[in-house]
């Protein structure tokens, strides 16, 4: 007789829930895990002597040379930033590496993340041709459906311009700098309180 209760009191209630907030919503009220988006060049590659090998005498670029995957295995790591990444995994919060470059060397920056052991995440590149910006806010607001992206951490503009778009916190650390990652992390610590 109890059970018979019990079953009719959860029907009950699956319906109120359905009929009130639709099937998905009565089931999906668990809190998104929390994760975080970083950008790769310049914020935790160095890719200087890259960039300089693609300049034309010009300044132009010749991104074909940019987006070599040879030379993009030999970007220096940005020492501090693997750290901090580190110490943010730790806290729980899952890495999601969103670079502009072309999906043409995905395969050479998943190598060089794990190379120079920084934590796993998951790697977005753009297609070819596509605007970055509009790329970034894309790939960044395709994540939030899953995860309650928490900061981002980026050196240039457009990184803290596509955070701002999405409603995340944005962080902005000097170009291939190892000591502004203090700063980040201190920043990084007051968001993950």
């Amino acid at each position: 007789m109890r059970r018979r209760y019990l079953w009719i009191g959860v029907l009950g209630l699956v319906i109120v829930s359905v009929l009130f907030g639709g099937v998905q919503k009565a089931f999906t009220q668990l809190p998104k895990p929390k994760a975080c988006i970083i950008d790769i060049d310049g914020t935790i590659a160095n890719e200087n002597e890259r960039r300089a090998i693609a300049t034309n005498p010009d300044g132009s670029t010749n991104w074909r040379k940019y987006f070599n995957p040879e030379l993009v295995k030999k970007d220096k790591p940005i020492l501090k930033s693997r750290e901090v990444l580190r110490w943010v995994e730790q806290k729980g919060i899952k890495i999601f590496y969103v670079s502009s470059r072309e999906t043409t060397v995905l395969k050479a920056s998943k190598w060089w993340l794990k190379a120079h052991n920084f934590p796993q995440g998951e790697v977005y590149h753009r297609r070819p041709f596509t605007r970055s910006l509009e790329y970034k806010i894309d790939t960044v607001r395709t994540i939030q459906k899953s995860y309650d992206v928490i900061f981002g951490v980026g050196d240039r503009d457009r990184d803290i311009t596509a955070y701002q778009t999405c409603g995340i916190a944005a962080i902005k650390v000097k170009e291939s700098s190892e000591e502004d990652w203090i700063r980040v992390k201190n920043e990084i610590a007051k968001l993950i309180k």
